[in-house]
């Protein structure tokens, strides 16, 4: 890899070093094509990447994916070693009427929560249906030109069919999350949870990353300038890091090419594994684009973002017994709940924060193992708009952030040791992310955590398709470029790479967006 130090001539150009966009330039790269990755952050790899900590690898994204096969595939169509071994992440909701696993088989599922919800007769049939539409569904990969059955449109009127209590058509139709689910993403999360399960390679998602790196990097500096490959051989790929695309040049409605620290790159072909609202609302020239497609694309929904708290703890100090259970625990109850007091926060950030979901994880160790020091991740679901107050301009914080920070921290842990005792006293702060980090450093529109909203984003269809635009030469890739996450985000990030380098090859768009 190097520097920024941009060359030129080549075949195309893809923006971003996450699955999709590494998927899409070794496909391209393997069929003889010259093409130069751009990636604005100091390593490659996007959110699958974490970065260390104190002895432990901090996730940036996912802690896991699903459907371990269609990963491996597309790992295979470029030549990519996939991961050889994995560990089941099983997940388990604490709520009002206590513990209740949400990684077993949809019979035994049922089972488990006619117990702790008894007189509720349609569970069975509930998850029934999910089964059945998976199904029929099969890998659910857009343009399935599938619609929703009718009377799954509205997954609340359909649970309330079945179900009679409140809080348990809440927890079917959220899993947990802050909103319920639209049905494609309801459907196929509660299957790929529950029965086909969510892994975790080992290693974690780094190894996927550094799979699709190994025939990326580049060792050969040429001579021709300090930092700068040259002009590629066909079929070779370069990868630049701390190399942010500035604007994608669209001339006559065609790609001419990308800037880049101020150089014009010109290509035919530019693939975009940044966000679809990075693409083509700031990355293109407002000219680009026609009034009606900024207006569908700025009004388009996002899921909330993140706050996220790292922390190293005293494995002797701390009760992990939740863990014997699952690897994911989630808490739904707000924390005026457990604390039996209505405090609240002086900032709405932090308000919000004592009342939003809590996910908490072990995080596997860096290198040898301790049998005393651990690594406890905590999230949260948290609203982008809610910290711009500590952020005069893009890249600065006001003074108060690193107090808000303290507090997000103290709020979080307070909260995860409700399940775990001992961890507020027995720990210490590693790394403390907001939205804001999200957004700047993970590269995430507003720093949504899962691209479209869960609520309304594909409601009627199983997955709108939007890797090809209304630029001639462009292409989106990554877990947005389906409308729908129906085979999972990681899987969504690859398959969409690889579909957006076959329409290269083949020179199709440019198409409309489609609504969704």
């Amino acid at each position: 890899m190097y520097a920024c130090d941009p060359p030129r001539n080549y075949d195309a150009v893809v923006v971003g070093s996450g699955p999709g966009g590494l998927a899409a330039a070794l496909r391209l790269a393997n069929e003889g094509l010259g093409v130069l990755v751009l990636e604005k952050d100091s390593r490659a790899g996007g959110t699958i990447l974490s970065y260390p900590r104190s002895g432990s690898l901090v996730p940036r994204g996912p802690l896991g994916y699903a459907n371990v096969h269609l990963v491996r595939k597309a790992l295979e169509s470029v030549e990519a070693r996939p991961p050889v071994t994995y560990t089941r992440l099983r997940y388990l909701l604490l709520d009002e009427e206590g513990p209740i696993p949400l990684s077993l088989p949809f019979g035994e599922l049922a089972l488990r929560l006619a117990s702790a919800f008894p007189g509720e007769g349609g569970i069975a049939d509930f998850f029934e249906d999910l089964r059945r539409l998976y199904q029929k569904l099969g890998d659910g990969l857009p343009p399935s030109g599938m619609e929703v059955e009718e009377e799954w449109r509205d997954p609340f009127n359909r649970a309330s069919k079945l179900i009679g209590n409140s809080r348990l058509r809440r927890l079917l139709l959220s899993m947990g999350s802050p909103e319920p689910y639209a049905a494609p993403l309801l459907v196929s999360s509660w299957n790929l949870v529950a029965e086909r399960g969510v892994f975790r390679p080992d290693g974690g998602t780094d190894s996927l990353a550094f799979s699709l790196l190994e025939k990326t990097t580049v060792n050969d500096p040429s001579p021709s300038g300090p930092g700068s490959p040259g002009p590629p051989a066909r079929g070779r790929l370069v990868l630049l890091t701390s190399c942010p695309v500035e604007e994608i040049s669209v001339i006559g409605g065609k790609v001419k090419g990308v800037k880049a620290r101020g150089r014009d790159i010109p290509c035919g072909t530019v693939i975009s594994n940044a966000d679809v609202k990075t693409t083509l609302l700031r990355l293109l020239p407002q000219r680009a684009l026609e009034p009606e497609h900024r207006r569908f694309l700025e009004v388009r929904r996002l899921s909330p973002s993140l706050c996220q708290v790292c922390l190293e703890a005293d494995a002797r100090c701390v009760d992990l017994s939740p863990f014997q259970e699952a690897e994911v625990l989630m808490e739904t109850r707000p924390l005026s709940e457990l604390a039996g007091s209505d405090e609240r926060a002086s900032y709405r950030a932090l308000r919000n924060l004592q009342d939003s979901p809590l996910e908490i994880a072990l995080l596997p160790s860096r290198g040898v193992p301790s049998s005393r020091s651990i690594a406890v991740l905590l999230r949260s679901p948290s609203r982008w708009e809610d910290y711009l107050p500590f952020r005069p301009a893009p890249g600065h914080r006001r003074p108060t952030y690193l107090a808000l920070k303290r507090e997000i921290a103290r709020i979080m842990t307070e909260r995860a040791s409700y399940l775990l005792p001992g961890l507020q006293q027995g720990s210490r702060v590693l790394d403390v992310a907001t939205p804001l980090t999200f957004e700047e450093r993970g590269g995430r529109w507003q720093g949504a955590a899962a691209g479209w909203s869960w609520a309304d984003a594909g409601s009627h269809t199983w997955g709108v398709e939007l890797v090809l635009t209304p630029v001639e030469g462009l292409y989106l890739a990554g877990h947005q470029a389906f409308s729908t996450m129906v085979a999972g985000g990681v899987p969504t990030a690859l398959l969409t790479g690889l579909r957006a380098a076959e329409y290269a090859l083949a020179g199709r768009g440019p198409a409309p967006l489609r609504p969704f």
